[in-house]
């Protein structure tokens, strides 16, 4: 307060012309100059991410609760002329897919603060780690990324999932051009679906907890995009190979869009095709340097699988709508290095809410295995009014498509899942949001989610 009180008296003596000596003004001048100098030091930060608290609940035929707690927070700070320095912190407590075994005493995680336990999902720790400068020219841009940093791609989850290596964007004109290249990556998915099989250090020994969420895949990941924009027309497509996991992951999409005053519309259409190498290996490592092995056979997986998906959005000022259909060719369905990526469907709970391992599109996922498909129809709308927004969203997921209720529960069902949902915005950064999931036919139960979330 009296650096404050100080530094007022002295734009004040100037304001009014007094006549300081140079003993009383130095001093206060040099805390004004400080001052200014740390605003220009923060002025270099950019900040970005998320935080949340979540309460999941299952009843009927479902069981158990649980609450989660997650914080991505990243920066990056303008060392010089450009080039950035990016650091972020990443951390997550409890778990989003409670089952008959969970419970939310306990919850809090210890005194203190929460204390990270041996469980597989609890993290606290750097997440992204690196540098990168962005060149601009006349007609275009490139943008230079190495170290680690989030997967960014249709193909992935850009919140979780993590590369070590590098990439570049370029920018031209109305066209997007991705490259990237990593010696060491790892999804959530790919980090659930190689848990749950089995994971054993050189020794033989089985790692869990911390220990198997500590692993990295080594085989060499290469992916390449293209962006394109126009005024009624917006295309995608990626392409993917990891050395002797994968030797191709291709995700497709393109959307006709035009706006009539305040209605718009879009009619989409997506297709993601993934095809395991003829004599698979995953290389692993991790816990401390070791090499780990998985416990998964890759032969006997499906070699071929894809999904195409269409559907049309009909808007009118705060009102949505989406009705669309997925199906799936080959022998799976399993095509993402995520459960979900790029792929613009309709539902809550079902793509990645009953193990986090299993359900949705990933290439280790219930889609990965042999004579495996899926087909949905769904639908969603919502409308908002005064910072509430009120909605539906519809789903009959159906096909053979060893859909789990547990890790240890894969089977062929058929059901609906029908979701109501509301989401209120407290600010513009803050929000709560509501949804119930009721199952029917072949599932039978109910999913809630409360989640209060902050983004920065």
């Amino acid at each position: 307060m009296t650096k404050v009180l100080r530094i007022a008296f002295i734009y004040g003596s100037i304001a009014f012309g007094m006549d300081l000596k140079d003993g009383q003004i130095i001093p206060a001048a040099k805390e004004v100059k400080e001052e200014e100098s740390s605003k220009a030091f923060l002025k270099r930060f950019d900040f970005s991410g998320f935080g949340y608290i979540g309460y999941f609940r299952n009843d009927l035929n479902l069981s158990g609760q649980s609450i989660q707690y997650r914080l991505k927070l990243d920066s990056s700070y303008d060392i010089y002329n450009g080039y950035l320095a990016h650091l972020g912190i990443f951390f997550s407590q409890g778990s989003s897919t409670p089952n008959a075994n969970s419970y939310i005493y306990g919850g809090v995680h210890g005194s203190r603060g929460g204390v990270s336990n041996t469980g597989f999902s609890d993290r606290f720790g750097i997440g992204v780690f690196g540098a990168s400068k962005t060149f601009n020219f006349s007609k275009n841009s490139l943008e230079i990324k190495a170290g680690r940093f989030n997967l960014d791609t249709p193909l992935s989850n850009n919140k979780v999932d993590l590369y070590s290596g590098i990439e570049a964007k370029i920018k031209y004109k109305n066209m997007q051009y991705f490259l990237l290249y990593s010696f060491s990556y790892m999804t959530d998915h790919l980090a659930y679906a190689l848990n749950a099989r089995g994971l054993f250090d050189s020794k033989n020994q089985k790692l869990e907890g911390q220990h198997a969420a500590s692993i990295g895949i080594g085989n060499s990941l290469f992916i390449a995009g293209l962006k394109y924009k126009a005024k009624y027309i917006d295309s995608m497509f990626y392409i993917a190979n990891s050395v002797n996991f994968f030797d191709v992951i291709a995700f497709g999409q393109t959307s006709f869009k035009q706006d009539i005053g305040d209605f718009n519309y879009s009619l989409n259409a997506q297709i993601a095709y993934a095809k395991i190498s003829n004599s698979p290996s995953l290389k692993l490592g991790g816990d401390g340097g070791k090499q780990i092995s998985s416990a998964i056979n890759l032969k006997s997986l499906a070699q071929n699988r894809g999904v195409y998906n269409l559907n049309i959005h009909l808007n009118y000022k705060k009102f949505k709508s989406k009705i669309g259909f997925l199906g799936s060719f080959g022998d799976g369905y399993g095509v993402l290095l995520n459960s979900i990526g790029g792929l613009n469907l309709a539902g809550r709970m079902w793509q990645n809410n009953f193990t986090s391992t299993y359900e949705g599109f990933g290439i280790l996922g219930s889609g990965g295995y042999k004579n495996s498909d899926i087909f949905v129809t769904y639908s969603s709308f919502e409308f908002g009014a005064f910072d509430m927004f009120w909605g539906v969203d519809i789903a009959f997921i159906g096909g053979n498509n060893f859909f789990p209720l547990s890790t240890n529960d894969l089977l062929n069902r058929n059901f609906i899942e029908l979701t109501p949902h509301f989401k209120y915005n407290l600010t513009k950064q803050l929000d709560i949001s509501l949804s119930s999931s009721f199952y029917f036919l072949d599932i039978k139960g109910i999913k809630t989610k409360v989640q209060l979330q902050y983004k920065f």
